[in-house]
C-alpha cells in the first residue's frame, strides 16, 4: 500500500524511516481527476468520534482491496515474492482526512493486472456520515418509559432467530440426507453415500432434539430476563435521587441511555429523527461532487441504526431522478426492528414496509444486506411481513425457497458466533461481508473468482468460526472443572512450591530478609489442597492459557485462508490439524464433564457409562456440526412484481 501526497507533506527525516520501516512507499504524483465510486459509511446507535465509523470500515475494505488487487491476473503458482516486487499493482493513499472540522474522507487508487496483462485502475473515495452529533438526545425519564415495550419487541425477535436457528436449521439436515440421486444431479450436486446418508441423518436428530432443548431454555432465560429488567427499570430514575446509590449507577445508566436512546429518538421524535436522515442527505451531495458525472457511482454502507435511518432517506425522501446512488450495503440492520419515527398522537396505523418502499421509490439502487445468524437485532432477512421474512430466511437454507418472495439480496454471515458479539463485528468478517463489498467497490471489470474456489473458502472459514466458539466454551468447561481434581491441586502445589523454593532461595543468595509463603494458596490443613482463593486463580489462569491456545490456533487456521493460497496439499493439512485440535478441545470437555460428574456418585457404574456414552455422541455432534454443518448461501435479490403508486 502506497500513500501519493503533495510536494510539502512527503515524508523527510523522522517520517522518512517510519514510512520505510512500515514498507510504505510515498510520492508526489498526487492529482485532483474525480472518483470512479465513492462510499458513504454510516454508524449504528451510539456516540462516535470522527473518523471512528470511517476507520472502522475504510481500513479492512482497502486492505482487502490491496490484497486481491496484488493477486488478481496470477497464477496459481504465484507466490507471495512475486506479489510484492510487483510495485505497479495493490492500494495507493491518494488522501486521508480523519479528524478535524471536515468531513472524514479516504480516496485511493486500486490497480491491479488485467488477464491480458494491462494494468487497470480505479479510484474509490470513501466518505464519513457521522448522525450522532446531529440531535439533542432524550432524557433518561422519556428512554425509560420508551424502552419498557421496544425490550419486549427485541426479546420476542431474539428467540425467534435464535429458536429457528437452532431448531429449524438442524431440522432441514433430514432433507440433506435423504436426498434423491435425481434432486442432486438436478441441483448439480454429488449425491450422498449411504454411510453419508445414516450419519447425516443421525446428526439432523440430534442436533434437532438438542437444538429444541436448548431453544426451549433460551425461551425461559430470556423471559426471566425480560421480567427482571422490566420490574428495575421503573425504578432506575427514582434510585438516581438517592446520593450514595446515585454515585455507583448514574454512570452505567448514563451510558446506557446514550446507546439505547438513539433508538427511542428515532422512533418517537420525528424532528431529530430527520436531523439524522439530513446528515446523510448532505453527505451524499458531498459525495456525489466527488464522482465522475459521466460513470461515477455513489453507494451507501450503513449499520444497525444507520441502515433504517438510510432505508427511510433513500426510499421516499431524497429526489433519485438523475442521482449516481446505485446501490445500498446493509449490515447488521434494524430496519424492521426501529420502523420508522412518528408524532406520539398519531402513531402508524400498518407495518413499516421497507421492501415496498425500495421497489416504489428506489428500485434502480441494488440492495445487499448481510445479517449474522446470531445477531439479535438484526434477527434475519429483511420483509415488509413475518411470513415474508421468515420465507427469505428459510431461502438461505433451502434452495428457491424464497424465489417468489420480494427483498434484498440477503447475505446470512458467520461473524463470531456469539450473540454477545455477532451485531458489532461485521467489519471483521473479511470473507463474507468485506471482500463482497470490496469487490463491487473494483467494478465489473475486476477479475472474478471460480465459483468452487470461493465456496471452498467461505466454508472452511465458517467451520473455523464456528469452531472459535465451540472452543471457547470447552476451554471454559475444562478450566472451571479441572482445578476441582485432586490430581491437578497436587501438580499445581507442586509446581508453585517449586517456584516459590527458588525465589527464596534467590532471596537468600542475595541477602534479602524476606520470605515468600505460599499460605495464601496453599490450605494450611492439607499441604496438597488449594484454599478457595488458590482454587480460583487456578481456574482463572487455566482457562486463560486453554483460551489463547484456541485462539492463537483459530486465527492462524483463519489467516491461512484469507491471506494465504495454500495448495491442496497445504489445505488438507491444516483441515487436519485444525480437527485434531478441535477434537482435543471438545473431547476433553466432555471427558471433564464425565469425571467430574462420576464423582458425585461413587459406586455407580451406570453413571460413567451413561455419561461417557453421551459425552462421545456429543463430542461427534459438535464436530460434524462444526465441520459438515449446513452453510447458509446467497439469496438473490427480488423486487416487487407490483407497487401501487410506483412512478
Amino acid at each position: 500500500m502506497r500513500i501519493v501526497g503533495s510536494a510539502s507533506s512527503r515524508p523527510s527525516g523522522v517520517g522518512a524511516v517510519i514510512a520505510r520501516t512500515l514498507g510504505v512507499s510515498t510520492t508526489t504524483a498526487a492529482d485532483d481527476r474525480p472518483a470512479d465510486v465513492a462510499l458513504v459509511v454510516v454508524h449504528g446507535m451510539g456516540h462516535q468520534i470522527t473518523g471512528e465509523t470511517l476507520l472502522e470500515w475504510a481500513e479492512p475494505i482497502l486492505g482487502r482491496i490491496d490484497w486481491l488487487a496484488k493477486w488478481a491476473g496470477r497464477s496459481s503458482a504465484a507466490t507471495v515474492g512475486d506479489v510484492r516486487a510487483d510495485a505497479t499493482t495493490g492500494v495507493t493513499i491518494v488522501d486521508s482526512r480523519l479528524t478535524g472540522e471536515s468531513t472524514a474522507r479516504v480516496i485511493a487508487d486500486a490497480r491491479w493486472r488485467a488477464p491480458d496483462g494491462t494494468v487497470r485502475q480505479r479510484r474509490i473515495a470513501l466518505i464519513e456520515a457521522r448522525w450522532s452529533q446531529s440531535f439533542v438526545p432524550m432524557s433518561r425519564g422519556d428512554v425509560f418509559t420508551w424502552g419498557l415495550p421496544f425490550l419486549w419487541r427485541t426479546i420476542i425477535r431474539m428467540f425467534r432467530q435464535f429458536g429457528r436457528t437452532m431448531v429449524l436449521v438442524p431440522f432441514a439436515g433430514f432433507g440433506r440426507a435423504m436426498i434423491s440421486r435425481h434432486r442432486a444431479r438436478e441441483a448439480h450436486r454429488r449425491p450422498p453415500t449411504p454411510v453419508a446418508r445414516v450419519l447425516g441423518f443421525l446428526q439432523a436428530l440430534i442436533a434437532t432434539v438438542v437444538g429444541a432443548l436448548l431453544a426451549l431454555g433460551l425461551g425461559i432465560g430470556l423471559v426471566v430476563v425480560g421480567i427482571i429488567v422490566s420490574a428495575i427499570l421503573p425504578l432506575l430514575s427514582p434510585l438516581l435521587l438517592i446520593p450514595l446509590v446515585k454515585k455507583w449507577i448514574q454512570q452505567p445508566i448514563d451510558s446506557l441511555v446514550d446507546f439505547v436512546g438513539d433508538v427511542g429518538t428515532f422512533r418517537e421524535r420525528p424532528l431529530r429523527s430527520a436531523a439524522m436522515r439530513v446528515v446523510l442527505r448532505d453527505r451524499l451531495a458531498e459525495a456525489s461532487t466527488m464522482v465522475d458525472r459521466d460513470s461515477g457511482e455513489v453507494m451507501v454502507l450503513a449499520h444497525s441504526q444507520g441502515a433504517a435511518i438510510s432505508a427511510k432517506s433513500l426510499f421516499g425522501e431524497i429526489d433519485l431522478q438523475g442521482s449516481r446512488i446505485t446501490r445500498l450495503f446493509t449490515v447488521g440492520a434494524a430496519i424492521t426492528l426501529l420502523g420508522t419515527s412518528s408524532w406520539a398522537m398519531s402513531r402508524p396505523t400498518a407495518e413499516y414496509a421497507p421492501v415496498a418502499n425500495w421497489a416504489r421509490f428506489a428500485r434502480d439502487i441494488r440492495w445487499n444486506n448481510y445479517w449474522a445468524i446470531w445477531d439479535p437485532f438484526a434477527a434475519g432477512p429483511i420483509g415488509d411481513s413475518l411470513p415474508q421474512r421468515f420465507r427469505r430466511w428459510r431461502g438461505s437454507y433451502v434452495q428457491n425457497a424464497a424465489a417468489h418472495t420480494p427483498g434484498p439480496e440477503e447475505h446470512a454471515v458467520h461473524n463470531t458466533s456469539l450473540p454477545f458479539t455477532d451485531h458489532q463485528s461485521y467489519a471483521m468478517n473479511t470473507l463474507q461481508v468485506i471482500e463482497p463489498i470490496a469487490r463491487v467497490l473494483l467494478g465489473d471489470d475486476f477479475p472474478r473468482v471460480p465459483d468452487e474456489e470461493g465456496s471452498q473458502s467461505v466454508r472452511r472459514f465458517v467451520g473455523i468460526r464456528r469452531a472459535r466458539g465451540v472452543m471457547l466454551i470447552a476451554a471454559l468447561i475444562v478450566g472451571i472443572l479441572v482445578p476441582t481434581f485432586g490430581w491437578f491441586t497436587a501438580a499445581v502445589v507442586w509446581a508453585a512450591r517449586l517456584v516459590v523454593d527458588g525465589i527464596n532461595a534467590a532471596l537468600s543468595f542475595l541477602g534479602v530478609g524476606s520470605r515468600v509463603d505460599l499460605g495464601v494458596i496453599v490450605a494450611s490443613e492439607d499441604p496438597a489442597r488449594l484454599t478457595t482463593l488458590g482454587t480460583l486463580l487456578a481456574i482463572a489462569l487455566l482457562a486463560a492459557l486453554l483460551i489463547w491456545i484456541s485462539l492463537t490456533v483459530t486465527n492462524w487456521a483463519e489467516d491461512t485462508v484469507l491471506w494465504s493460497r495454500p495448495s491442496a496439499t497445504q489445505s488438507r493439512w491444516h483441515y487436519t490439524v485444525e480437527l485434531l485440535i478441535q477434537l482435543v478441545y471438545v473431547g476433553g470437555a466432555g471427558v471433564t464433564t464425565v469425571v467430574a460428574a462420576t464423582a458425585l456418585w461413587p459406586g455407580n457404574a451406570a453413571v460413567p457409562i451413561g455419561l461417557g456414552t453421551a459425552a462421545g455422541v456429543a463430542t461427534v455432534m459438535i464436530l460434524l456440526a462444526v465441520n459438515a454443518g449446513m452453510i447458509p448461501f446467497v439469496v438473490p435479490q427480488k423486487l416487487p412484481t407490483r407497487v401501487v403508486g410506483h412512478r
